[in-house]
Parts: structure tokens; C-alpha cells; sequence
């Protein structure tokens, strides 16, 4: 993959991690019923970059950001075998969604970190004042 190539692949994996990391909270903020697109999403996204750019997903999959979804899943095999509680969905998708987005941030940040920090500050920024928006409104 060149330069411009990996740009724009990058670009697009910035996309999905806005879409990702915004999405519940506009969908809070505008009364969407359907917030869990963006767990979807964000699960899609990683494994399409798990299944067609394996190679460049393998230093993301042997990071400390799998152990963070190792213990999330063990949390919850936990919760189902030991304790004898269903998984409540909701909660589960809602639990999950930030290892996702640890995958695709860290995915960003191996290969451009110039990037990755552009693209995160931003995402932070939006993601504050759509938060005060919600808060001013009494969404939350």
C-alpha cells in the first residue's frame, strides 16, 4: 500500500471511529431509537481490518488493547456462568463499544500518530459539546 493509498485508508478508518465514538451520544441527543449502530459499526470495522489487512491489524491484535477485550468478554462469561445473570444487551454493547474504539484508535495512532492526534482532539472537542448540548437540553 503507498503513501496515499494508506492515507486514505486511514481517513476512512477515522471516519468509522467519529462515526463510532459520536453516534450514541447523537442519538441520545436527537431521540433515535437505533444507538446501537454505532457498536455495530465499530465491530464491522474492526473485523473487515482483521480480515482484509491482517497484516496491518497483526501489531494492533498483539497490543494491550486485546487483553482490554479479553477482560471485558471474561467479565461477562463471568457474569453468566458464576453469578447466573443474563446479559443484558444494552449494557453489553454499551460495555463493549470502548474496546472497539481503543482497536481503532490504536489501529490509527501505529500508523500515523500525527493523525490519530488531529483526528482525536477533534473527536473530543465534538464530542464535549454535543455532551453540553445534551446536558443544556436535559437529554442526559
Amino acid at each position: 500500500m503507498n503513501v496515499n493509498q494508506r492515507r486514505v485508508h486511514l481517513d476512512n478508518v477515522s471516519y468509522i471511529l467519529a462515526f463510532s465514538f459520536l453516534f450514541p451520544l447523537l442519538s441520545v441527543l436527537l431521540r433515535l431509537p437505533f444507538g446501537g449502530i454505532g457498536f455495530v459499526v465499530s465491530f464491522l470495522a474492526v473485523l473487515w481490518l482483521f480480515l482484509q489487512h491482517r497484516n496491518m491489524f497483526k501489531p494492533i491484535l498483539f497490543s494491550p488493547v486485546s487483553l482490554w477485550l479479553i477482560l471485558m468478554v471474561y467479565h461477562f462469561v463471568n457474569l453468566i456462568f458464576n453469578v447466573g445473570n443474563k446479559i443484558d444487551m444494552t449494557l453489553f454493547r454499551g460495555n463493549m463499544l470502548p474496546c472497539f474504539i481503543l482497536y481503532l484508535s490504536a489501529y490509527i495512532a501505529y500508523y500515523d500518530f500525527d493523525l490519530f492526534l488531529k483526528r482525536i482532539m477533534q473527536l473530543y472537542f465534538s464530542f464535549i459539546v454535543l455532551s453540553v448540548i445534551a446536558f443544556i437540553t436535559g437529554q442526559t
